[in-house]
């Protein structure tokens, strides 16, 4: 009898290096890139004389099992022969946004998680700091309104607390 199964992490595109568990009784998935090159930040072409691999980052991830999940990438860095000084690009993938320390996977659960929930509380169930939340809520919502698009409200919600009934006082 096998007691292993197979899980997907639904990512394009990466092959799994190897899966180390820690002490603190999380995962790390050691992931590799199989994308070959990337374009260059300056000119904008396509570059593939590759430079060398980047520190490494860690991303959360969705959990698995129960267990906080990451996954540790170095991602690669490419120089550009076209343009001058030769600048190096380091290779974005679209799983993860470059200053973020989740995967879009992660973000998305962490969104679904605040409705009808507080930071506060997401950030107690899911282990990861209120920081990160308000972070991840900057990036998903606009911080202006663009009001000349907006032609009509229909409904205007408010969290409604009951006021106090006013004692009636004796006369």
């Amino acid at each position: 009898m096998c007691n292993t199964i197979e899980i997907p992490l639904d990512i394009d595109e990466i092959d799994v290096k190897r899966l180390i568990f820690t002490d603190c009784d999380e995962i790390v998935i050691e992931v590799e890139s199989t994308v070959k090159g990337t374009y260059c930040h300056q000119c904008g072409q396509k570059i593939i004389k590759y430079d060398e691999c980047n520190r490494e980052i860690i991303l959360r991830h969705l959990p698995i099992l129960g267990k906080k999940t990451y996954l540790l990438i170095k991602p690669v860095r490419y120089t550009c022969e076209d343009c001058d000084n030769h600048p190096t690009t380091m290779q974005i993938l679209p799983w993860y946004d470059e200053r973020s320390s989740c995967t879009k996977a992660y973000e998305q659960h962490l969104i679904l998680m605040l409705l009808n929930s507080t930071i506060t509380d997401v950030s107690c169930k899911e282990d990861i700091g209120w920081d990160a939340i308000e972070g991840l809520l900057d990036r998903f919502i606009g911080q202006k309104i663009d009001w000349s698009n907006v032609t009509k409200l229909n409904i205007i919600a408010q969290d409604s607390i009951p006021p106090k009934r006013r004692q009636s006082r004796p006369k």
